[in-house]
């Protein structure tokens, strides 16, 4: 079964802002089996909806964004008018729109929104998240459902709502087959199929093979496994992939912050951070995992020289004979974060995230990652591609994958 997505906004058509539901959508289905057909985004304009809502091919639309209380939200009216129905109020509507804003401990004013004001014949949806309801107009052989375009309601109202009610009415993917994500560190793409060159064919024979080469691996997917067929398809794969065992650090789909506080709560360790140049980004990414807060201790983020030296007790001659960026500091930072913090193992990070700020030397990209660890320490050296929030972002996970393979292996 299909399904194709419209996003409504301006906002996104200036670039004002990027586009979260559509990439959402398309994880959330493509780990069911289910096809994004397309996307097509327009603005708030009626014959711009109108025009869109004909690409209606009778499956499965969804539609995110116009359904708020502002003179720009014409969802709700334009559906109205493409399928020829009548708008009136609804006392299921009401009583949705009604525990919605009793939730928020506020009165609601139904003159204020005409949120209860819905086409005739179309089922009011539940929003977990938020104050406007959803819309559903589901016949025997097509469903069009109308969302909310704020990205926590529309993912929470795709979860808990639409997607249990798509599968009350129509057969949606194929619990008869399987997929694996094999995630790789440290290996480029071309070395990956030189120490196996019949790998990709191998992998084929169990389904659809996909790679997703990034700065610091490759990851591969195998999806559209017949389970009838390979029931034990994912011990298989792994016995394939034996050549790149070191290379791979998980078969699934954990962000790499969860395995790194997984880990730590196996060998019961504590963790510290001393972060520079990514400015606490390691450890809101580590605060981001439930039950964190039991094997993290916190990051002291160094930024200037001065805290480096005063608060991580850098050496001046250090930072005089090799510069802030450098394997040496990286080392010391590290060293003085386990210090501070009383911490069983830390990770300290210091680069040019740029784009000022680079030389011949060292260039932007350059970025020391230091480590103390079971009374050793540590550091090393890489140049990375990017702009400053890239940069900042692999800096942070290479970072994490110190963390990962010190708490994992006891060593890098």
């Amino acid at each position: 079964m299909e399904i194709r997505l419209i996003i409504i906004g301006d906002e996104l058509l200036s670039g004002q802002i990027a586009d979260k539901n559509g990439q959402y959508l398309g994880k959330f289905l493509h780990k069911k089996g289910i096809e994004l057909k397309n996307i097509k985004i327009v603005g708030d304009h009626e014959v711009d909806l109108t025009s869109a809502f004909k690409g209606f091919d009778g499956k499965i639309t969804l539609v995110c964004g116009g359904l708020g209380p502002t003179h720009d939200d014409k969802t709700k009216k334009v559906m109205a008018s493409f399928f020829n129905l009548e708008i009136l109020e609804s006392d299921a509507c009401s009583e949705i729109v009604e525990k919605n804003y009793s939730r928020r401990g506020v009165s609601w004013d139904p003159d204020s929104n005409f949120y209860h004001h819905i086409p005739k014949s179309v089922t009011p949806l539940n929003n977990p998240s938020g104050l406007a309801p959803g819309l559903a107009l589901i016949k025997d052989d097509f469903a069009f459902i109308c969302l909310p375009g704020v990205p926590i309601e529309f993912n929470t109202m795709l979860e808990e709502v639409v997607f249990p009610l798509l599968e009350k009415s129509f057969k949606l993917g194929n619990k008869d087959l399987g997929r694996i994500n094999i995630k790789t560190f440290g290996i480029p793409e071309e070395s990956i199929f030189h120490k196996n060159k019949t790998l990709w064919q191998d992998l084929s024979m169990f389904g659809k093979v996909a790679s997703l080469p990034h700065a610091l691996g490759v990851d591969i997917e195998i999806s559209r496994i017949d389970l009838n067929k390979h029931p034990n398809f994912s011990e298989k794969i792994k016995d394939l992939l034996g050549p790149l065992k070191e290379n791979v650090w998980q078969y699934g789909d954990n962000p790499l912050e969860e395995r790194v506080i997984d880990l730590a709560r196996e060998k019961n360790l504590m963790i510290g951070l001393a972060e520079s140049c990514t400015g606490g980004l390691i450890s809101h990414r580590l605060t981001n995992v439930d039950g964190c807060s039991s094997h993290f201790l916190g990051s002291i983020v160094s930024y200037a020289d001065e805290v480096k030296r005063d608060i991580l007790a850098v050496k001046e001659e250090t930072l005089n004979s090799y510069g802030a960026v450098s394997l040496e500091i990286a080392r010391e930072m590290a060293i003085g974060a386990a210090d501070k913090l009383k911490a069983d193992i830390t990770v300290s990070v210091t680069g040019i995230a740029g784009p000022a700020g680079g030389s011949e030397e060292k260039p932007v990209g350059t970025v020391a990652i230091g480590y103390c660890y079971q009374g050793e320490s540590g550091s090393e050296l890489l140049n990375l591609r990017g702009n400053r929030k890239n940069l900042k972002y692999l800096f942070s996970q290479k970072a994490l994958f110190t963390l990962f393979f010190l708490l994992r292996d006891g060593r890098l």
